[in-house]
């Protein structure tokens, strides 16, 4: 008898209804045995074998969770410490990540490296300062600026995995972006490119939009936000 495995989603914010109700119809259409629920203590976070950190908006995420008690610190140790299976979407990806980057004044600030104002003084990042970290890239955030700028774009979802569901090598995924991140830059040769989109506004441009290192997988996209769960089948089935 195979033991049921619980994955969870963090509820503190943003879009963690629809990756639940994903989750769990990707778990049946591969006959797994998995057991969904809403994260928002680290009691309930020390039941998962896996998490989803859901899109909506990076800051408020981690303010919420340093306002819950333990539950930063909970996380960052489920995240980099026991290496558990997480997926960071949108604004996950950006908490997942080891940095940031302002593409408008062309500034980078690593987690851990403050910044000095002209007096001298170390000034905290408060989005920097709340990544939980793990994934070594750095992110740019909102890179395709306001809501009326998101789009639809189709990735080759081979890319990603397999998953005993999905049968054509060719099949692609019409992904979703919301205000969304990209990875500006990779730190380590573990990370893996999953999927590239072209620049809006420069059509000779590729920008990452999904990687995976190790135990860890990040994309700019919102897939909870389709009726198509492939992709939710493919982290199922590659991570657990």
């Amino acid at each position: 008898m195979t033991k049921t495995q619980t994955v969870g989603v963090l509820a503190l914010q943003g879009a963690f209804a629809e990756h639940c109700r994903h989750l769990e119809k990707a778990a049946a259409k591969l006959h797994k045995d998995v057991e969904v629920i809403e994260v928002r203590t680290p009691t309930e976070l020390e039941k998962c074998e896996g998490l989803v950190i859901p899109g909506g908006e990076s800051t408020a995420i981690s303010l919420v969770a340093q306002r819950s008690a333990g539950m930063l610190d909970a996380l960052r140790k489920f995240v980099t410490v026991d290496k558990k299976p997480t997926w960071g979407t949108c604004a996950g990806l950006i908490l997942i990540s080891s940095g940031i980057y302002d593409h408008k004044t062309e500034k980078q600030t690593l987690a851990g490296t403050p910044e000095i104002d002209a007096h001298g003084n170390k000034v905290a990042d408060q989005t920097v300062s709340a990544l939980f970290g793990g994934l070594d890239v750095v992110v740019s955030r909102n890179y395709f600026g306001r809501q009326l700028g998101s789009f639809i774009a189709p990735l080759k979802l081979s890319n990603f995995g397999v998953s005993s569901t999905i049968t054509d090598k060719e099949a692609v995924f019409d992904a979703v972006f919301i205000r969304a991140p990209v990875v500006f830059k990779t730190l380590n040769d573990d990370v893996k490119v999953l999927a590239e989109v072209e620049d809006p506004s420069d059509p000779t441009k590729k920008l990452i939009v999904a990687v995976e290192q190790g135990h860890m997988m990040g994309t700019s996209l919102h897939p909870e936000l389709s009726d198509d769960t492939r992709i939710h089948e493919i982290w199922l089935s590659k991570f657990l």
